[in-house]
């Protein structure tokens, strides 16, 4: 037989295992019932994990391709459970959708082997996230439906308990007002010392926006807070309220009642609360398209800000060395950002304040330095595990200007 013909017989045969082999370093689904599933993780003491979506949903595509099908991923998921990966919308999705009131694809659910709910989560995460929220599977004081259950049938309820359940909650997308009104009515001073507590606190008011009874909660203990965790704690949580209670605003062109919302929040936290209107307005007048506003009140927010904490300081001028790298290609504006930026790098030399840095020096013209501060930013993201983007844009957009 030709030797020739033999090779490539070996090389095709390779060519068509590889997909199984590139498949084997992930979450390794099986096409089973329930029930069979049942029984093979009763006979491997393992537990069952189901990932549920439907084909019309990017996040669940996202995942399936670029966290599920890691090697990482599929060595934690495949030693501990048996896996089944299940369409919404089939006869078989329907009936878990129901029983389990899911709303939020995709949806991943742990299981004992006997078929006993217990942890949820949902949507789109990082390697790093799904790992963690897998962990937090295998531990009582995170495993949603089962603090669920116990929220639901326990006479006497702990602070504690409490907070986990509201922070797990708010990861399957569920909002439990009745429970979170509980907590608000019982947690001390004290309490929102404790980490877990002021976790669900943060989580409930990123959640539910500036209108809520956890902002105005966070507001009325904002000392408390502080003091423990720091004030850029206070603006990161506010912040991503602010995000929320946004929307309806810019949807509408509302200007007033933005006003109005900042004036409200400058009211109740004096300093904090002025530190807050220059925050958020710049990113308010962005998303309605008035660049000039948004660029003046990025200027104020320089001016006034100039003897605040270096910690809000990093972080303020950062997000608007950010946003002119973005939004704006005037030379003044331009330069003006790189001076912002290079405070934020003196406070923190991380990633993303080098990248940001590297995309105004980009804009100036400025190439060489450019390239030298987009490779500092990746070299530094490998150990920081985030992916900079920003650098490698602009190592791209260099080599079309070379």
């Amino acid at each position: 037989m030709n030797i020739n013909y033999l090779i490539m017989r070996s090389l095709l045969s390779l060519l068509l295992l590889l997909p199984f082999f590139c498949q084997a370093q992930g979450v390794q689904f099986k096409n089973i019932s329930i029930d069979e599933a049942k029984k093979i993780a009763q006979n491997e003491q393992k537990g069952i994990f189901i990932s549920i979506g439907t084909s019309w949903c990017p996040n669940c595509n996202w995942m399936e391709e670029e966290v599920l099908d890691l090697k990482k991923v599929g060595n934690f998921i495949n030693d501990k459970y048996v896996s089944l990966s299940i369409d919404a919308e089939s006869k078989k999705g329907i009936k878990i959708v129901d029983q389990l009131q899911l709303h939020t694809y995709p949806a991943y659910i742990y299981l004992q082997n006997d078929g006993t709910p217990l942890h949820l989560t949902v949507g789109e995460m990082s390697e790093a996230e799904f790992i963690k929220t897998s962990k937090q599977a295998e531990d009582p004081h995170y495993q949603y439906f089962t603090l669920k259950k116990k929220i639901e049938s326990s006479k006497y309820i702990t602070t504690e308990d409490l907070a986990h359940y509201i922070t797990t909650s708010y990861a399957t997308n569920t909002n439990d007002s009745l429970h979170l009104d509980k907590f608000l009515k019982e947690i001390t001073d004290e309490d929102i010392e404790n980490k877990d507590i002021w976790s669900a606190l943060k989580q409930a008011t990123i959640h539910l926006g500036l209108h809520s009874e956890p902002t105005l909660y966070v507001i009325k203990h904002a000392r408390i807070i502080e003091d423990k965790y720091g004030v850029k704690e206070i603006i990161v949580t506010i912040n991503s309220a602010a995000k929320v209670s946004m929307r309806p605003f810019v949807t509408n062109r509302d200007v007033a009642g933005w006003q109005e919302l900042m004036s409200f929040l400058e009211e109740k936290l004096g300093r904090q609360g002025e530190t807050l209107n220059f925050a958020y307005n710049p990113t308010f007048y962005l998303n309605i398209r008035d660049y000039a506003t948004a660029y003046n009140k990025m200027e104020q927010g320089v001016s006034t800000l100039s003897d605040r904490d270096k910690e809000i300081k990093g972080y303020l001028y950062r997000n608007w060395a950010f946003n002119v790298y973005q939004y704006y290609n005037d030379e003044d504006k331009l330069r003006a950002a790189n001076n912002w930026i290079d405070t934020a790098i003196s406070v923190h030399e991380n990633s993303v304040n080098l990248e940001t840095k590297a995309g105004l020096l980009f804009k100036l013209k400025e190439y060489k330095a450019a390239k030298e501060y987009a490779l500092k930013a990746i070299d530094l993201s490998k150990k920081e595990k985030v992916h900079a983007l920003v650098a490698h844009t602009v190592l791209n957009e260099l080599e079309e200007v070379n």
